[in-house]
């Protein structure tokens, strides 16, 4: 029974550090975009995300 209550933290420790770190961020006028409002969001092949304002 301890080797499986083991095998069990064990599991969930790594699944938790083995998460991927995202970075957001957040624009508005008040650094320089012309308006608030995105109209088209795009994904590229390395997964970068582009955001199309009018």
């Amino acid at each position: 029974m301890k080797i499986y209550f083991a095998l069990l933290v064990f599991s969930i420790v790594f699944s938790i550090r083995a998460s991927a770190q995202y970075s957001v961020s957040s624009l508005s006028t008040l650094e320089g975009l012309s308006q608030n409002e995105v109209t088209s969001i795009i994904q590229d092949e390395y997964g970068f995300l582009w955001f199309k304002q009018v």
